[in-house]
Protein backbone atom coordinates (compact mmCIF):
# COMPACT_ATOMS: atom_id res chain seq x y z
CA UNK A 1 0.00 0.00 0.00
CA UNK A 2 1.04 3.62 -0.42
CA UNK A 3 3.36 4.30 2.52
CA UNK A 4 2.83 7.25 4.86
CA UNK A 5 4.36 8.20 8.14
CA UNK A 6 1.84 8.19 10.97
CA UNK A 7 1.51 11.99 11.22
CA UNK A 8 0.60 12.73 7.57
CA UNK A 9 -1.59 9.63 7.44
CA UNK A 10 -3.59 10.67 10.48
CA UNK A 11 -3.99 14.17 9.02
CA UNK A 12 -5.22 12.65 5.76
CA UNK A 13 -7.61 10.37 7.65
CA UNK A 14 -9.10 13.30 9.57
CA UNK A 15 -9.74 15.25 6.37
CA UNK A 16 -11.16 12.11 4.78
CA UNK A 17 -13.56 11.61 7.68
CA UNK A 18 -14.83 15.17 7.35
CA UNK A 19 -15.48 14.75 3.64
CA UNK A 20 -16.97 11.27 4.08
CA UNK A 21 -19.15 12.23 7.04
CA UNK A 22 -21.62 14.32 5.03
CA UNK A 23 -21.96 11.60 2.39
CA UNK A 24 -22.36 8.72 4.83
CA UNK A 25 -24.98 10.64 6.82
CA UNK A 26 -27.55 10.63 4.03
CA UNK A 27 -30.67 8.59 4.85
CA UNK A 28 -30.91 5.14 3.35
CA UNK A 29 -27.20 4.82 2.70
CA UNK A 30 -25.31 1.87 4.13
CA UNK A 31 -22.56 3.27 6.33
CA UNK A 32 -19.08 1.81 5.86
CA UNK A 33 -16.32 3.08 8.13
CA UNK A 34 -14.18 5.86 6.67
CA UNK A 35 -11.03 3.90 7.56
CA UNK A 36 -12.18 0.97 5.39
CA UNK A 37 -13.03 3.19 2.43
CA UNK A 38 -9.72 5.03 2.66
CA UNK A 39 -7.86 1.72 2.90
CA UNK A 40 -9.64 0.42 -0.17
CA UNK A 41 -8.78 3.50 -2.25
CA UNK A 42 -5.14 3.74 -1.13
CA UNK A 43 -4.72 0.03 -1.82
CA UNK A 44 -6.34 0.51 -5.22
CA UNK A 45 -4.08 3.35 -6.37
CA UNK A 46 -0.95 1.69 -5.01
CA UNK A 47 -1.79 -1.48 -6.96
CA UNK A 48 -4.06 -2.34 -9.85
CA UNK A 49 -7.57 -2.73 -8.37
CA UNK A 50 -7.86 -6.44 -7.67
CA UNK A 51 -11.58 -6.94 -7.23
CA UNK A 52 -13.07 -9.06 -4.47
CA UNK A 53 -9.77 -9.74 -2.70
CA UNK A 54 -9.05 -6.10 -1.88
CA UNK A 55 -12.69 -5.46 -0.96
CA UNK A 56 -12.84 -8.29 1.58
CA UNK A 57 -9.50 -7.20 2.99
CA UNK A 58 -11.20 -4.00 4.22
CA UNK A 59 -14.50 -5.54 5.27
CA UNK A 60 -16.40 -4.34 2.18
CA UNK A 61 -18.73 -6.76 0.38
CA UNK A 62 -17.45 -7.80 -3.03
CA UNK A 63 -20.70 -6.74 -4.65
CA UNK A 64 -20.17 -3.17 -3.43
CA UNK A 65 -16.50 -2.83 -4.27
CA UNK A 66 -16.98 -0.82 -7.47
CA UNK A 67 -19.42 1.56 -5.80
CA UNK A 68 -17.23 2.22 -2.77
CA UNK A 69 -14.13 2.52 -4.95
CA UNK A 70 -15.79 5.33 -6.93
CA UNK A 71 -17.18 7.03 -3.83
CA UNK A 72 -13.85 6.75 -2.06
CA UNK A 73 -11.96 8.34 -4.95
CA UNK A 74 -14.20 11.43 -4.93
CA UNK A 75 -14.08 11.70 -1.14
CA UNK A 76 -10.28 11.31 -1.08
CA UNK A 77 -9.91 13.97 -3.76
CA UNK A 78 -12.04 16.37 -1.72
CA UNK A 79 -9.94 15.61 1.36
CA UNK A 80 -6.66 16.16 -0.50
CA UNK A 81 -7.87 19.50 -1.85
CA UNK A 82 -8.27 20.61 1.77
CA UNK A 83 -4.65 19.81 2.64
CA UNK A 84 -2.01 22.51 1.94
CA UNK A 85 0.75 19.91 1.66
CA UNK A 86 -1.10 18.17 -1.19
CA UNK A 87 -1.63 21.26 -3.32
CA UNK A 88 -0.52 21.44 -6.95
CA UNK A 89 0.56 25.05 -7.21
CA UNK A 90 2.65 27.38 -9.32
CA UNK A 91 5.54 28.98 -7.38
CA UNK A 92 6.07 32.65 -6.68
CA UNK A 93 9.22 34.43 -7.86
CA UNK A 94 10.90 33.82 -4.50
CA UNK A 95 10.01 30.13 -4.65
CA UNK A 96 11.41 29.96 -8.19
CA UNK A 97 14.70 31.35 -6.86
CA UNK A 98 14.74 28.76 -4.07
CA UNK A 99 14.04 25.94 -6.52
CA UNK A 100 16.75 27.31 -8.81
CA UNK A 101 19.21 27.07 -5.93
CA UNK A 102 18.30 23.38 -5.57
CA UNK A 103 19.01 22.83 -9.27
CA UNK A 104 22.38 24.56 -8.89
CA UNK A 105 23.32 21.99 -6.24
CA UNK A 106 23.47 19.41 -9.03
CA UNK A 107 24.28 21.59 -12.06
CA UNK A 108 25.96 24.85 -11.10
CA UNK A 109 25.47 26.35 -14.57
CA UNK A 110 21.66 26.28 -14.21
CA UNK A 111 20.99 28.30 -11.09
CA UNK A 112 17.77 29.83 -12.52
CA UNK A 113 16.12 26.60 -13.72
CA UNK A 114 13.37 25.96 -11.18
CA UNK A 115 11.85 22.84 -12.76
CA UNK A 116 11.42 20.65 -15.81
CA UNK A 117 8.51 19.73 -18.08
CA UNK A 118 7.81 16.47 -19.87
CA UNK A 119 4.93 14.36 -21.11
CA UNK A 120 4.04 10.75 -20.40
CA UNK A 121 1.62 8.20 -21.87
CA UNK A 122 -0.81 6.05 -19.90
CA UNK A 123 -2.50 3.11 -21.59
CA UNK A 124 -6.28 2.75 -21.95
CA UNK A 125 -8.51 0.08 -23.52
CA UNK A 126 -9.07 0.36 -27.24
CA UNK A 127 -12.03 2.72 -27.86
CA UNK A 128 -14.98 1.29 -29.77
CA UNK A 129 -15.42 4.36 -31.97
CA UNK A 130 -13.10 4.54 -35.00
CA UNK A 131 -12.53 8.28 -34.67
CA UNK A 132 -11.66 7.89 -30.99
CA UNK A 133 -9.21 5.14 -31.88
CA UNK A 134 -7.27 7.53 -34.12
CA UNK A 135 -7.25 10.28 -31.47
CA UNK A 136 -5.96 8.04 -28.71
CA UNK A 137 -3.56 5.85 -30.70
CA UNK A 138 0.16 6.62 -30.76
CA UNK A 139 2.32 4.93 -33.34
CA UNK A 140 5.42 5.58 -31.23
CA UNK A 141 4.30 3.09 -28.56
CA UNK A 142 1.72 1.25 -30.71
CA UNK A 143 -0.93 1.56 -27.99
CA UNK A 144 -4.12 3.46 -27.27
CA UNK A 145 -3.39 5.89 -24.47
CA UNK A 146 -3.94 9.25 -22.85
CA UNK A 147 -1.22 11.87 -22.48
CA UNK A 148 -0.32 13.90 -19.41
CA UNK A 149 2.11 16.83 -19.23
CA UNK A 150 3.86 17.49 -15.91
CA UNK A 151 6.01 20.32 -14.60
CA UNK A 152 8.09 19.09 -11.66
CA UNK A 153 10.03 21.43 -9.40
CA UNK A 154 13.59 20.80 -8.29
CA UNK A 155 12.21 19.68 -4.92
CA UNK A 156 10.33 16.80 -6.60
CA UNK A 157 6.84 18.32 -6.26
CA UNK A 158 4.38 18.71 -9.13
CA UNK A 159 3.98 22.41 -9.92
CA UNK A 160 1.59 22.17 -12.88
CA UNK A 161 -0.08 19.44 -14.90
CA UNK A 162 -2.61 18.80 -17.61
CA UNK A 163 -3.98 15.25 -17.79
CA UNK A 164 -6.17 12.88 -19.78
CA UNK A 165 -5.47 14.31 -23.23
CA UNK A 166 -5.67 12.16 -26.40
CA UNK A 167 -2.44 10.22 -26.83
CA UNK A 168 -1.94 11.25 -30.46
CA UNK A 169 -1.39 14.91 -29.54
CA UNK A 170 2.12 16.40 -29.61
CA UNK A 171 3.64 17.51 -26.29
CA UNK A 172 4.13 21.11 -27.38
CA UNK A 173 0.59 21.34 -28.75
CA UNK A 174 -0.74 20.14 -25.38
CA UNK A 175 1.23 22.87 -23.60
CA UNK A 176 -0.06 25.50 -26.02
CA UNK A 177 -3.73 24.56 -25.67
CA UNK A 178 -3.45 24.11 -21.89
CA UNK A 179 -1.83 27.55 -21.48
CA UNK A 180 1.56 26.55 -20.08
CA UNK A 181 3.53 28.83 -22.39
CA UNK A 182 1.23 31.75 -21.54
CA UNK A 183 1.64 31.00 -17.84
CA UNK A 184 5.43 31.02 -18.19
CA UNK A 185 5.41 34.32 -20.07
CA UNK A 186 3.06 35.92 -17.52
CA UNK A 187 4.63 34.75 -14.25
CA UNK A 188 8.29 33.87 -14.81
CA UNK A 189 10.77 36.78 -14.52
CA UNK A 190 13.63 37.21 -17.01
CA UNK A 191 16.41 34.70 -16.57
CA UNK A 192 14.29 31.96 -14.98
CA UNK A 193 13.20 28.92 -16.97
CA UNK A 194 12.02 25.33 -17.00
CA UNK A 195 13.98 22.59 -18.74
CA UNK A 196 12.56 20.51 -21.59
CA UNK A 197 13.49 18.17 -24.40
CA UNK A 198 13.21 18.80 -28.13
CA UNK A 199 9.47 18.02 -28.15
CA UNK A 200 8.72 21.41 -26.60
CA UNK A 201 8.75 24.94 -27.95
CA UNK A 202 12.02 26.75 -27.29
CA UNK A 203 11.53 30.20 -25.76
CA UNK A 204 12.84 32.71 -23.21
CA UNK A 205 11.48 30.61 -20.33
CA UNK A 206 11.89 27.12 -21.85
CA UNK A 207 15.45 25.82 -22.12
CA UNK A 208 15.50 22.79 -24.42
CA UNK A 209 18.03 20.16 -25.37
CA UNK A 210 19.15 20.06 -29.01
CA UNK A 211 19.11 17.34 -31.69
CA UNK A 212 20.70 16.97 -35.10
CA UNK A 213 18.04 19.10 -36.77
CA UNK A 214 18.71 21.97 -34.37
CA UNK A 215 22.41 22.20 -35.24
CA UNK A 216 21.96 21.93 -39.00
CA UNK A 217 23.17 25.03 -40.84
CA UNK A 218 25.24 26.42 -37.98
CA UNK A 219 28.99 26.70 -37.78
CA UNK A 220 31.14 23.95 -36.28
CA UNK A 221 31.95 26.09 -33.25
CA UNK A 222 28.29 26.92 -32.63
CA UNK A 223 27.40 23.26 -33.03
CA UNK A 224 29.95 22.27 -30.39
CA UNK A 225 28.68 24.94 -28.00
CA UNK A 226 25.03 23.95 -28.52
CA UNK A 227 25.75 20.28 -27.88
CA UNK A 228 27.77 21.10 -24.76
CA UNK A 229 24.88 23.24 -23.45
CA UNK A 230 22.45 20.44 -24.30
CA UNK A 231 24.41 17.98 -22.16
CA UNK A 232 24.16 20.37 -19.22
CA UNK A 233 20.41 20.70 -19.69
CA UNK A 234 20.01 16.92 -19.98
CA UNK A 235 21.89 16.40 -16.72
CA UNK A 236 19.43 18.59 -14.85
CA UNK A 237 16.32 17.66 -16.86
CA UNK A 238 16.59 14.11 -15.61
CA UNK A 239 14.66 15.27 -12.54
CA UNK A 240 11.39 15.07 -14.48
CA UNK A 241 12.24 11.58 -15.77
CA UNK A 242 12.93 10.37 -12.24
CA UNK A 243 9.77 12.01 -10.93
CA UNK A 244 7.43 10.54 -13.55
CA UNK A 245 9.02 7.14 -13.01
CA UNK A 246 8.56 7.53 -9.26
CA UNK A 247 4.92 8.54 -9.75
CA UNK A 248 4.23 5.40 -11.79
CA UNK A 249 6.12 3.06 -9.46
CA UNK A 250 4.44 4.50 -6.35
CA UNK A 251 0.93 4.40 -7.81
CA UNK A 252 0.96 1.20 -9.83
CA UNK A 253 -2.59 1.68 -11.01
CA UNK A 254 -1.05 4.08 -13.56
CA UNK A 255 0.93 1.20 -15.08
CA UNK A 256 -2.25 -0.66 -15.99
CA UNK A 257 -4.91 0.30 -18.56
CA UNK A 258 -7.26 2.85 -17.00
CA UNK A 259 -10.64 1.32 -17.75
CA UNK A 260 -13.15 3.90 -16.55
CA UNK A 261 -13.01 7.01 -18.74
CA UNK A 262 -15.01 9.10 -16.24
CA UNK A 263 -12.71 8.23 -13.33
CA UNK A 264 -9.43 8.75 -15.21
CA UNK A 265 -9.00 12.48 -14.42
CA UNK A 266 -9.98 11.79 -10.79
CA UNK A 267 -7.39 9.02 -10.51
CA UNK A 268 -4.69 11.23 -12.02
CA UNK A 269 -5.39 14.12 -9.66
CA UNK A 270 -5.59 11.86 -6.60
CA UNK A 271 -2.24 10.27 -7.47
CA UNK A 272 -0.59 13.66 -8.11
CA UNK A 273 -1.82 15.15 -4.85
CA UNK A 274 -0.83 12.05 -2.89
CA UNK A 275 2.61 12.33 -4.50
CA UNK A 276 3.00 15.94 -3.38
CA UNK A 277 1.75 15.05 0.09
CA UNK A 278 4.36 12.31 0.44
CA UNK A 279 7.19 14.46 -0.91
CA UNK A 280 6.43 17.45 1.33
CA UNK A 281 5.77 15.50 4.52
CA UNK A 282 8.22 12.60 4.15
CA UNK A 283 10.89 13.82 1.68
CA UNK A 284 10.65 10.49 -0.15
CA UNK A 285 11.50 11.92 -3.58
CA UNK A 286 14.85 10.88 -5.01
CA UNK A 287 14.93 14.26 -6.75
CA UNK A 288 14.71 16.09 -3.44
CA UNK A 289 17.70 14.16 -2.14
CA UNK A 290 19.92 14.60 -5.20
CA UNK A 291 19.03 18.22 -5.94
CA UNK A 292 19.60 19.50 -2.41
CA UNK A 293 22.66 20.20 -0.31
CA UNK A 294 20.51 20.42 2.82
CA UNK A 295 21.03 17.53 5.23
CA UNK A 296 17.46 17.82 6.44
CA UNK A 297 15.39 18.15 3.25
CA UNK A 298 12.20 17.39 5.18
CA UNK A 299 12.51 20.65 7.12
CA UNK A 300 12.92 22.61 3.87
CA UNK A 301 9.80 21.04 2.38
CA UNK A 302 7.79 21.77 5.53
CA UNK A 303 8.86 25.42 5.33
CA UNK A 304 7.72 25.58 1.72
CA UNK A 305 4.36 24.02 2.60
CA UNK A 306 3.82 26.62 5.31
CA UNK A 307 4.25 29.41 2.74
CA UNK A 308 1.64 28.11 0.28
CA UNK A 309 -1.17 30.41 1.33
CA UNK A 310 1.01 33.48 0.71
CA UNK A 311 3.30 32.52 -2.13
CA UNK A 312 1.52 29.92 -4.25
CA UNK A 313 -1.34 30.12 -6.71
CA UNK A 314 -3.54 27.07 -7.20
CA UNK A 315 -3.42 25.76 -10.77
CA UNK A 316 -5.24 22.41 -10.79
Amino acid sequence: MTRFDITPFMALLQHFKVSYGALAGRPGRRVVDAEDILGLVLHGVAHAPSGTCSARQFGIPASGRSKYWSIGLFVLLDALRRMPEARIAWPSVQQMANLGDLTACRVTELSNAFGAVDGSLFSIPRPSDNEEQHRYYTGHKCIHCVKCIFVFGSDGCILWAVVNLPGALHDSYCCTTAGLYELLDATVPPGFCVLADTAFQRGPHVLCTVDNRTVQGVSVLDSILLRAASKIVSKARILVEWSIGGLKSTFRILRHPLLDAELRPIIFEVCMRLWNLRVRTMAVSEVAKVFSREEDMLEVLHDQAAEFNLNYVEIV
